[in-house]
């Protein structure tokens, strides 16, 4: 549990460079969360001493705040509250605290900004972080709607990289379905969820563990 302090504040516009930066070199600026295991520690230790108190601050009811301050701004605080927030709580039982928080957040800046799905928006990779929240959350209704945007986009996608980042985040969304057509949540998500596993869920736990042990 990350401890409230006072953050220590420069203004908004150095805060947003300043995760954007760390998004694209620490990073490589990915936009799947699955990255979010491979992540090494000095980079998870960077991440949650440089961004934990802008973090706690936005959780503590300024969140909204932000919103109006820009696509640039809009797009960071998901940074901040999907691959950041889930590196500084790692393996916490707060990991997943922000999953329903951030989405709804990329849904109010979705009809502030009047931003669609339909093509792409620029020519870099920065506008993709909007689908970082559809990875998150433990919904197949949204998880659906995650995989029909992917697929749009790469209809629309004309450059081969980020071509290939999109069929890397279909296969995951497809996987991720899939589960909660099973299971109707994610089951490795009930330890630090102190949720009671099903038996089937075990059974899967148990088969993943084995596959991990090959």
């Amino acid at each position: 549990m990350l401890s409230i302090q006072t953050p220590i504040y420069k203004n908004k516009e150095t805060i947003v460079k300043d995760i954007i930066h760390t998004w694209k070199t620490k990073l490589h600026s990915s936009v799947d969360i699955t990255e979010i295991e491979k992540i090494d520690i000095d980079t998870r230790e960077y991440i949650k001493n440089k961004f934990s108190s802008v973090l706690l601050y936005l959780e503590y009811g300024h969140l909204l705040e932000w919103l109006n301050n820009g696509l640039k701004t809009y797009y960071a605080i998901i940074i901040l509250f999907t691959l950041f927030s889930r590196s500084i709580y790692y393996n916490t039982r707060d990991i997943y605290k922000n999953d329903k928080k951030i989405f709804l957040f990329m849904e109010m800046g979705l009809e502030f900004y009047n931003i669609t799905f339909d093509h792409t928006h620029d020519q870099s990779s920065l506008h993709y972080v909007l689908l970082l929240p559809f990875q998150l959350i433990e919904n197949s209704i949204y998880q659906c709607q995650g995989k029909k945007i992917i697929l749009n986009y790469l209809i629309n996608e004309k450059n081969l990289k980020y071509k290939n980042m999109l069929r890397k985040l279909l296969y995951y969304q497809n996987k991720r379905i899939q589960l909660l057509k099973i299971f109707n949540r994610f089951p490795d998500h009930n330890a630090l969820l102190n949720r009671e596993p099903t038996i089937q869920e075990i059974d899967y736990l148990d088969e993943l563990e084995s596959l991990h042990l090959k």
